[in-house]
């Protein structure tokens, strides 16, 4: 027997937790019969869980280049696609080694809303960052090549005026301890709303706990009492100083951006309160048992899967629409050998031959034990957020379907290097992408060199990583014009080297087609 129309909209309202909170959908404003919610688009969202180091061998995370099936003539390249293809055995699925997990986790449904993408890199050399991912790369270790700071895209979305139809509570949600590391992922204007001031770094949530206090907007009983707005308090106090000769011009910019936040606050706390339902708060995942997170999987799974349940409530409820997920942990159980570090003893190790310079360490070899960091990443954060989201149904499907989901790597195959980088996606964004694709843009005509080490696998070039992150600008809704600089299109520093356009591993074409969604997506 079908279910009546109010049993319809009542399972609306419910949230089915998957191991985490319990949450329950917030009211839905197209249901209640309000004419301005017909004009209401549906809502984007996007995530960016980010790991550092690189090591994932082709071999362990693509799926099988067998499966890439068509190809097409671009930007002087010849890429190629194929679909996703979920093989199952003994109760365990998996499109490679690393993208595995058991077969009610990695299910056919959720792999036709994912996506694999390699061949994108930049034309320089990256070391290490935490900015790149979203496109500050001023963020290299050692301040290479001289770039200035500029936002990542996660906050140039955030501040475009058609993503947030009403201030959020948090525009974006920085998941991460406070640690410079975490901050160094998401950049900003210090005058955020008149997008004036130098570029700084946003704060991280700090904790699960605290994050879910930002966003959370529990129930009102009664309607709390009118209240002087907080602008106002300081108005008087600003115009005067701002007019004062002594006051220099920097103080000035820091009087403006003080303003303006304030501004924002206001903004905020004059918005109807959210409908988010009554729930228990999450643990706080900077409790003490947390910090061994990094040689205990378990902890480190129990810590990403916090954020990621913060997240889901935050989206439910439509308090803030953008997260970034730095993962700090190794997702190993490898506690260190001596004075070496996971990073020197297998995250360096892992893409390369043994260095002759470096002790091994005890078996299994390093690859081995990247791939299996790499896949517990995989089935227990990226594939709990997307399970989570696409079992919120928000009228017109899930919010996983008006979601984009990422999963970067610091680097490709080689820790530093940052030729084929890797990209793993789940929604389409409210269907401004096709998905369950696997697409390989690198040039196979082009094999690089490296001057380092000899490399377990070919390394091959292919389209820039500031084409990959003006496709996601755009998917987002946010126009050409609010962030192209320079000759070219796409998101980022136009630098590279002189040797890398000489030696033809990034030809000028691939430049001109920064501008472009990445082929196959659209």
């Amino acid at each position: 027997m079908s279910a009546s129309p109010d049993q319809r909209t009542a399972r609306r309202h419910f949230l089915r937790g998957t191991g985490g909170l319990l949450l329950a959908l917030p009211f839905l404003e197209s249901l209640s019969g309000r004419g301005e919610a017909q004009a209401m688009r549906r809502p984007r969202r996007f995530v960016s869980m980010q790991s550092p180091h690189g090591g994932a061998w082709g071999a362990d995370l693509h799926p099988p280049q067998a499966t890439l099936t068509e190809s097409l003539d671009y930007a002087g390249l010849r890429v190629r696609r194929g679909d996703l293809t979920l093989t199952v055995d003994s109760g365990r699925a998996q499109l490679s080694p690393i993208l595995s997990a058991p077969s009610s986790v990695l299910t056919t449904g959720l792999v036709k809303k994912m996506n694999v993408l390699r061949g994108l890199g930049v034309p320089f050399y990256g070391f290490h960052h935490a900015g790149g991912h979203l496109g500050n790369w001023a963020t290299i270790e050692g301040g290479l090549y001289d770039m200035d700071h500029r936002p990542t895209i996660d906050t140039l979305i955030a501040y475009t005026p058609t993503f947030y139809e009403r201030p959020p509570l948090v525009r974006v949600m920085l998941c991460g301890e406070d640690h410079p590391m975490v901050s160094a992922a998401s950049w900003f204007y210090d005058n955020p709303r008149q997008r004036k001031g130098p570029i700084v770094r946003s704060a991280p949530a700090g904790s699960s706990l605290r994050l879910f206090q930002r966003i959370y907007a529990p129930p009102t009983p009664s309607p709390q009492k009118p209240r002087r707005p907080i602008v106002d308090r300081v108005l008087a106090d600003y115009r005067r100083l701002r007019t004062d000769r002594r006051v220099s011009q920097r103080d000035r910019v820091r009087l403006d951006a003080h303003i303006a936040h304030l501004d924002e606050l206001e903004t905020k706390l004059s918005q109807p309160r959210r409908t988010c339902p009554a729930t228990d708060r999450p643990a706080d995942n900077s409790e003490p048992r947390f910090a061994e997170h990094d040689s205990r999987p378990e902890l480190a799974r129990e810590a990403l899967q916090l954020w990621c349940d913060v997240v889901a409530l935050a989206f439910a409820c439509d308090t803030s629409r953008i997260a970034v997920i730095p993962i700090a942990s190794t997702f190993t159980d490898w506690n260190g050998t001596g004075a070496r570090d996971f990073h020197q003893a297998i995250a360096h190790q892992a893409g390369s031959d043994i260095d002759p310079e470096t002790p091994p360490v005890e078996p299994p070899h390093p690859r081995f034990r990247m791939a299996e960091g790499y896949q517990r990443v995989f089935e227990h954060g990226f594939l709990y957020l997307a399970r989570k989201l696409d079992e919120l149904d928000d009228g017109e499907g899930t919010l996983l379907d008006t979601s984009l989901i990422t999963w970067t790597h610091e680097a490709g195959i080689q820790t530093h290097e940052q030729t084929d980088m890797p990209v793993i996606t789940a929604g389409s964004a409210g269907g401004a992408i096709k998905t369950g694709m696997h697409a390989d843009y690198r040039n196979l005509a082009f094999r690089a060199l490296n001057p380092d080490r000899v490399l377990p696998e070919p390394l091959y070039p292919g389209l820039h990583w500031h084409q990959y992150l003006g496709s996601v600008l755009q998917i987002m809704g946010v126009p050409a014009s609010e962030y192209v600089q320079g000759s070219y299109g796409g998101y980022g520093d136009e630098f590279a080297p002189p040797a890398a356009r000489a030696s033809g591993q990034w030809p000028e074409a691939t430049f001109r087609a920064r501008g472009d969604v990445l082929p196959f997506l659209v």
